[in-house]
């Protein structure tokens, strides 16, 4: 008499934030009791990365969402026993240093084996700084998606350089960290469903491959 195979638990994701100072002890509790295979956390509003550029133009070293590493800290020896991967966008803009951060609290704690990564390309604000300091019949402007006669370059005219800039990026890089092995993914302005999307793409990925 042939045996049916045990069913497979499918692979759970869990949300831990969906805007800045959401449940400052979500991660945790998620790692402790959620039965989760990845954690996402999106920490990024419109308003948060303006702060962001407020605090990176004060101090470099800054510009990333410190209660991402707060939360981070005190869930990392959970989620490493558990070998949970974490996604989120709390690099805002100062992903670099965010994952600086990170790397140095695995090392501290003991788990300078996991594989930090870094998805890059948001932080546009060079690139359009640039571009309103040409002479004017050098710019190539960008228009407004719902109102086409409306040109950044023309509103920009009674501001200051911008403090900031960004591009909201896709899954893509989410997908090419995990596929290398990364442990945690930070990113900076990604679309709120790209750390969930990506990962749909990899479990797809990974049925395609059976």
């Amino acid at each position: 008499m042939r045996t049916r195979p045990a069913p497979q638990r499918g692979i759970r994701i869990g949300n831990v934030s969906g805007a800045t100072g959401d449940a400052p002890h979500a991660m945790l509790r998620m790692a402790q009791t959620g039965d989760v295979d990845f954690i996402t956390g999106d920490w990024l509003s419109e308003m948060n990365i303006a702060w962001n550029a407020i605090a990176k133009a004060s101090d470099p070293s800054q510009g990333y969402e410190v209660g991402f590493l707060s939360q981070l800290e005190e869930s990392i020896d959970i989620i490493v026993d558990k070998k949970i991967k974490v996604v989120t966008n709390a690099g805002a803009l100062n992903t670099e240093a965010l994952r600086d951060k990170v790397r140095g609290l695995c090392v501290q704690k003991g788990y300078g084996h996991l594989k930090i990564a870094a998805v890059l390309g948001d932080d546009v604000t060079a690139e359009v700084t640039e571009m309103l300091r040409r002479a004017p019949g050098e710019r190539s402007g960008f228009r407004h998606l719902d109102h086409s006669d409306q040109c950044f370059v023309e509103w920009a005219k009674e501001f200051e350089d911008p403090a900031s800039a960004v591009a909201y990026i896709g899954a893509c890089g989410i997908v090419e960290a995990l596929k290398k092995g990364a442990d945690i993914v930070l990113c900076g302005r990604v679309t709120d469903a790209s750390p969930v999307v990506c990962l749909a793409i990899i479990i797809l990925s990974l049925v395609g491959d059976r």
